[in-house]
């Protein structure tokens, strides 16, 4: 086995975590990590997952992120941008958002589009992960859909 994978908003890196036990390179990103890259060996297969704190709400991020990992063999990205602004399950705050910002929901869209952006830059498969929400009106339909309850 071997190549990269990269995963967005990942604070946990549940995720990534079968990748790493199959011998991948895993990195994660998210903003709530500490800084500098931290990296732990998971599995006898030679995987890791290093976390990353970067701030994807930046254009600059990205841009970076794409010259970092250009010609490298990436082999699979997830997203889970921030879902809470655009869930069904977030609705009921939806009104006050809109108070402190009307444009909530754009931006809570324009992190899942800024994903899709960057894998598809990279020219890797990948998915965005979110709940049933507004992304599915305001950018567009999912390609699959799953219930948790099906993988736990």
């Amino acid at each position: 086995m071997g190549g990269i994978v990269l995963s967005l908003y990942d604070f946990t890196g549940e995720a990534a975590r079968p990748w790493a036990l199959a011998g991948y390179e895993c990195h994660i990103y998210d903003i709530q990590h500490p800084y500098g890259p931290h990296k732990q060996r998971v599995g006898s297969k030679g995987g890791s997952i290093t976390t990353h704190r970067k701030d994807l709400h930046r254009t600059e991020t990205f841009e970076g992120l794409l010259r970092e990992y250009e010609g490298k063999l990436v082999v699979f990205g997830m997203g889970f941008p921030v879902c809470t602004d655009m869930s069904v399950s977030g609705a009921a705050h939806f009104k006050r958002k809109a108070e402190a910002n009307p444009g909530f929901q754009v931006d809570a869209v324009g992190y899942a589009v800024d994903c899709a952006d960057f894998f598809e830059n990279l020219g890797v498969p990948y998915f965005i992960e979110n709940p049933v929400s507004v992304l599915a009106t305001q950018w567009r339909k999912p390609d699959h859909r799953f219930q948790p309850y099906e993988f736990g």
